[in-house]
């Protein structure tokens, strides 16, 4: 029987960790678009979609509100709008590879060409945002979750899920050129 509780502990903390990763993501991609929207709006503009500088600041607000509100105050209603939007950010990603476009603007002018690979982990961050949403215990905010662990467990959970989110972020972000300049 103990072991069985482990092993639900155990699942439980990979899949808060997994969830806090992507959600750590996200306020960094929210961040980005609010102190360099011209990506974003450039993309949203070529792509049809209400754009502009305002429209990209006020999705990288968007972004940076509900990442932190899951780190903050954890829960299944945020855990699923995390996916929610990753599935958004994937359809963004797709169209902007049919169309050819220079950058995804999910990073702000620091974003990658829109790669496939791009959107496999948009896909995967939703797939781990609706399974923590729909997981038998509420996700938990990250304090608690880390508090429910011994001091070793949470130093290693803890430094697990920034290297997880540094990589997604270096990953989604690589192959950037640097900081553009909007286009005439």
């Amino acid at each position: 029987m103990g072991g069985s509780k482990f092993a639900v502990t155990v699942t439980d903390t990979l899949l808060s960790a997994s969830l806090w990763a992507v959600s750590l993501v996200m306020v960094a991609s929210g961040a980005m678009k609010l102190t360099d929207p011209s990506a974003t709006a450039d993309t949203l503009d070529r792509l049809s979609l209400p754009g502009g500088v305002v429209t990209a600041r006020l999705l990288g607000l968007a972004e940076l509100g509900v990442g932190l509100a899951v780190l903050v105050v954890g829960g299944r209603g945020l855990a699923a709008l995390v996916g929610v939007l990753y599935l958004a950010f994937a359809g963004i990603v797709i169209a902007a590879r049919s169309k050819g476009l220079p950058t995804c603007g999910c990073f702000g002018s620091r974003s990658a060409p829109p790669r496939i690979g791009h959107v496999i982990v948009n896909a995967l961050s939703a797939i781990v945002a609706f399974i923590a949403a729909a997981g038998p215990d509420a996700p938990e905010p990250v304090a608690d979750g880390l508090g429910d662990l011994s001091g070793a467990g949470a130093v290693v959970v803890g430094v697990a899920v920034l290297v997880g989110a540094i990589g997604l972020i270096a990953f989604d972000s690589s192959g950037s050129s640097g900081p553009r300049r909007p286009s005439a």
